[in-house]
């Protein structure tokens, strides 16, 4: 299901819900456009109908993309995480994202940007991580932000094996997957 759609059905009232089907409708082929099938799915809630086309394509198997074991867990507050990510994104660069680097003793530091474009963003954030190692993780702030939106004001458990695995945030049965920058 699309988000949009999702958001609409959102703000639909709370009445009574009366159904969820799905049509299938074959296209010609038009200038430009081979002859395709476009799947809908129409929501019905008391007198309301939303209809959206249906998302189409592969999509990954989501138990491959989530770590099987975690060497280490810390938690950490979302608002302070949304905090420090939205400063660190003022001069974060597209290519390169932030630098999360953890540091044995619960001290984590957050690095975005270059001194060559401009600036660079650096600062602490006390976590629960108890690991032994230093472990530096890189990733695209906006999929982090997203998170912090979703599950604003409490505590998330943060599942890291280190590079290249991907991180995985946990709360109340929520799971979030970051996948990490390759360098």
């Amino acid at each position: 299901i699309p988000l949009t759609a999702l958001k609409v059905l959102n703000r639909f009232p709370h009445g009574e819900f009366i159904g969820i089907g799905s049509r299938k409708e074959e296209r010609p082929a038009t200038k430009g456009f081979l002859a395709h099938t476009v799947e809908f799915l129409v929501f019905e809630v008391d007198s309301r109908i939303l209809i959206t086309r249906a998302r189409t394509g592969s999509f990954p198997n989501y138990k491959t993309v989530l770590p099987k074991e975690i060497a280490h867990r810390l938690k950490v507050d979302t608002l302070a995480l949304e905090r420090v990510c939205r400063e660190a994104e003022t001069v974060a660069n597209r290519d390169h994202g932030v630098k999360w680097t953890l540091d044995p003793g619960g001290v984590s530091t957050f690095e975005s940007g270059d001194k060559d474009d401009g600036g660079v963003f650096r600062t602490e954030l006390v976590t629960t991580y108890a690991g032994k190692e230093q472990i530096v993780l890189e990733f695209n702030n906006r999929y982090v932000l997203e998170l912090c939106k979703q599950v604003r004001g409490q505590v998330v458990e943060v599942g890291v094996n280190g590079p290249p695995a991907a991180v995985q945030f946990e709360t109340e049965g929520f799971k979030y997957v970051v996948m990490l920058l390759r360098r």
